[in-house]
């Protein structure tokens, strides 16, 4: 259907596969495509751009830059990935503005800004394809932006997860597109998917796919703050204990920066922790606090993940659909070990669900 010149909505949890599946259409044009003629050295070509990959989390842009970077590196194509963020090094501004880079990955901000340049049109007149990542999370003006911007001869796809949508934002119509839809993460171990299958409505479900069976999900409650604190400890001892190391945890609150409790922490007890800090340095990096373990809130941590996650401070007050899908992308960022810990009452909730 790409090659075919057809739009596509791909519509799949996380842990699928759907960043490679995605890029697979741009790769296979680039391989069925005459090469284009080999440079001379210093040689600067102009409208390179072929993809434009749009996501609206500038935390994930550096994890998709790279993982993006390694399809093409083992093809042996002779792509530049770039990213253009609020926060991109001089270097991928450079490369944004001047329509250098083969693929651009950036947020709709920033492509906003890039179009106000009068030069952009021209630059972009090879891009072959549109891909929109995360779409559950982008707005209605700018999803109407970004297809009002996109080229007519531009292939468009558009990739969503309706269980990551923690926004409450209503599935975008795209009448006529040829739909992709399926249920397989192959990233989280069995016993979380099977977790989360029985949390889900019957309308949304997962297929567990992972060859990873692993330990089954701790839950700890705690009836405080300090609690809460103390209970961390515990999981990040049983995390030491089942064999996994400081830079294979990470430590997910369930709440945002404003209002965590130990997002604000540098340490717990003897463990410090690796915090955001805010920052980004001059290769559009997040620039973190020293220290051993990373912390971070569910919603920066989206489409990232760790072999062993401690996902705590979850209090919902009434396991409604939004607590569920703040559960789902918590749980699913685990890739081997997972432990909740939850607010007494919570615990009971999610256990009388579970039951």
């Amino acid at each position: 259907h790409y090659l075919a010149g057809r739009d596509g909505l791909l519509v799949t949890p996380t842990g699928s596969g759907k960043t490679l599946a995605a890029l697979g259409g741009p790769l296979l044009q680039a391989l069925r495509d005459p090469p284009p003629p080999k440079r001379k050295r210093g040689e600067i070509v102009a409208a390179r751009t072929r993809v434009l990959w749009i996501t609206p989390l500038r935390a994930l842009a550096n994890d998709t830059t790279r993982a993006l970077r390694e399809p093409i590196e083992a093809l042996g194509l002779p792509w530049t990935v770039a990213m253009r963020t609020g926060d991109a090094s001089a270097r991928d501004k450079r490369l944004a503005r001047n329509g250098q880079s083969d693929v651009l990955v950036i947020t709709p901000e920033s492509l906003a800004l890039l179009l106000s340049y009068p030069e952009t049109t021209d630059q972009l007149r090879g891009l072959r394809a549109v891909i929109v990542d995360e779409g559950q999370d982008i707005s209605e003006p700018w999803r109407d932006f970004i297809f009002r911007h996109a080229r007519p001869d531009a292939r468009i796809l558009w990739l969503e997860d309706p269980l990551q949508n923690l926004y409450g934002r209503p599935p975008t119509p795209l009448p006529g597109w040829v739909t992709l839809r399926t249920q397989s993460n192959y990233r989280s171990p069995r016993p979380i998917v099977e977790l989360l299958r029985r949390l889900l409505p019957g309308e949304l479900d997962i297929e567990a796919a992972s060859p990873i069976a692993a330990d089954d999900i701790e839950i700890l409650d705690y009836a405080d703050t300090q609690g809460m604190f103390a209970r961390v400890k515990e999981a990040i001892r049983l995390c030491y204990s089942a064999g996994f190391k400081k830079h294979d945890l990470a430590i997910v609150s369930y709440h945002g920066r404003a209002q965590s409790h130990l997002l604000a922490l540098d340490a717990l007890g003897q463990t410090s922790l690796r915090r955001f800090t805010g920052d980004y340095d001059l290769f559009g990096q997040p620039v973190y606090s020293p220290g051993d373990v990373l912390v971070e809130s569910v919603y920066r941590f989206k489409g990232q993940a760790a072999p062993a996650v401690i996902f705590t401070e979850i209090d919902f007050a009434v396991l409604d659909d939004q607590a569920v899908r703040k559960l789902f992308v918590g749980a699913t960022r685990s890739s081997m070990k997972l432990v909740l810990i939850l607010h007494q009452k919570s615990a009971a909730g999610l256990l009388e669900r579970l039951h």
